[in-house]
């Protein structure tokens, strides 16, 4: 039984962001758009889903809730308004509607008065009022959204909830990196991002494609470097391109980072610049990724 203290501590801002997509259509109409079966998430299984474009290019990564009888999007800040007005084209004849949320989202640990709504599988807690789950499995950090009349994210503000990601492997696109990585360059694959038996989405026969094929020869792994960088920048191998940044925290000396890198490059010293003078350390994911070709 989860131990649920009387107050929740203090909580800190993530830059996060809700697209709130409403009406009776709302499931058919996400269906044909994300890489997850929608018909599978519950007020208690949040699940992590890609957007992809007609070329199977990830144009977003978010959180799909179910909450309120509403359909609920959880991702960047600086993302979300393009989304929305992106998504919205495709709404055509479907009773829907698709709008940015204000909501704060922040990093809290549920507390006593949301009890009666603890999931069976003890990571999600909700009521009429706030909805917290822990997205990252055995870790401690919960995210807690509260509905709010207007919201004002701070892109930087980030920093704890884009660590957490990358030290668990959870990829995030942003502005400089939507529609440049198919998902399993990201392995959303190997997070149980991708459903294969769904049916039909935007992208779904590309995706399909990448996977049966076997032709997967870009895969995202964790590195440490001692120089800054950002997400869309380039790593190299050998003096030549070899992939580039997911996500990085910019830290005194040191930068957590994920990129997506070859597969054929991995046998190579790897570096933020062409020279090789600025080399990335490897550091271990949660999960295993393949390091060699899928054949």
């Amino acid at each position: 039984m989860i131990e649920i203290p009387d107050q929740a501590p203090s909580s800190s801002a993530t830059g996060l962001t809700l697209i709130r997509i409403a009406g009776p259509d709302r499931t058919e109409f996400l269906q044909g758009q994300l890489t997850q079966d929608v018909r599978l998430c519950t007020p208690d299984q949040p699940m992590l889903a890609g957007w992809p474009n007609a070329k199977g290019r990830l144009q977003c990564l978010a959180w799909l809730l179910n909450w309120q009888d509403t359909a609920w999007l959880l991702l960047p800040g600086t993302l979300a308004a393009a989304v929305t007005k992106r998504l919205s084209l495709y709404v055509l004849r479907s009773n829907v509607s698709v709008e940015v949320a204000p909501a704060d989202v922040s990093f809290a640990r549920p507390n006593s008065e949301v009890i009666s709504n603890i999931s069976d599988s003890g990571h999600c807690f909700y009521n009429d009022k706030f909805y917290s789950f822990q997205p990252i499995s055995g870790d401690s950090r919960w995210l807690q959204i509260r509905l709010a009349e207007s919201t004002d994210p701070d892109p930087e503000a980030t920093t704890p909830w884009r660590l957490a990601n990358i030290n668990a492997g959870l990829p995030t696109v942003y502005p400089e990196t939507a529609e440049r990585f198919v998902p399993q360059m990201v392995n959303l694959d190997l997070l149980d991002g991708i459903s294969f038996t769904k049916g039909c989405y935007i992208g779904q026969e590309i995706v399909a494609r990448t996977q049966n094929l076997g032709r997967i020869k870009r895969r995202m792994y964790r590195w440490t470097a001692a120089y800054p960088t950002a997400p869309g920048a380039p790593i190299y191998a050998a003096g030549r391109s070899a992939g580039e940044v997911v996500d990085a925290v910019n830290q005194d000396g040191s930068t957590p980072l994920l990129a997506v890198a070859r597969i054929e490059s991995l046998g190579h010293s790897l570096s933020l610049d062409p020279a090789g003078a600025q080399p990335l350390r490897r550091e271990r994911l949660p999960y295993p990724v393949p390091e060699t070709l899928d054949v």
